[in-house]
């Protein structure tokens, strides 16, 4: 039997040792159509055999242990934006007049006096900088490869965001939500992880 359906098996029946939690459906038409399964918050899609070979997608569900209200920022800028820095180091010239418009187009979206500003650096590869609108100043962001998530009341940032479900491909190496926090003290970021 091949080691990556021995794997996935182990995953599929293994992962909880709660089973009044566990939901499991089985979708089978004819043998030419594919089935999904979801149990343990992971969804497998593929043909009836599910061997290796007949494997379409694996998708787990993103269950994140905090959230964006830990975040909650308690005002929000409404005065006049500040002339963005574009002199500063942080803007690759390459992307200077695509952040340059964006910013002119641009409201506070982000901790409550930030524009975050986003920008494809290749496929699969997104950027951002973040502008305080206050001063004009620019930080640096980091770099996802699915995009990201986030609000204009919290601090928090999930890169790689799951679909609308709260499912991401777990066949994919790059594709694991992460979850960001902006330190406003120290103006950076730092990627939380779980303490499971």
């Amino acid at each position: 039997m091949n080691k990556t359906l021995v794997f996935i098996l182990l995953i599929f029946y293994g992962c909880s040792n709660n089973t009044s939690k566990v939901e499991q459906r089985r979708f089978v038409a004819n043998r030419d159509t594919s089935i999904t399964i979801i149990r343990n918050n992971i969804v497998i899609t593929g043909k009836p055999t599910l061997d290796s070979a007949s494997i379409l997608s694996i998708k787990a569900k993103f269950e994140p242990f905090i959230s964006f209200e830990d975040f909650k920022i308690s005002s929000i800028y409404n005065g006049k934006k500040a002339l963005l820095d574009s002199k500063s180091k942080l803007i690759e010239a390459e992307y200077k007049s695509i952040i340059l418009n964006d910013y002119e187009k641009a409201t506070v979206n982000f901790s409550g006096h930030y524009c975050l500003i986003s920008y494809r650096c290749g496929a699969p590869c997104q950027n951002f900088i973040l502008v305080d609108v206050i001063e004009g100043q620019v930080y640096d962001g980091f770099i996802s490869e699915n995009g990201f998530q986030f609000n204009l009341l919290s601090r928090m940032i999930i890169a790689n965001p799951p679909d609308s479900l709260g499912y991401y491909d777990a066949n994919c190496s790059y594709c694991l939500p992460e979850i960001w926090i902006w330190d406003e003290t120290n103006k950076t970021f730092t990627n939380i992880k779980s303490k499971k």
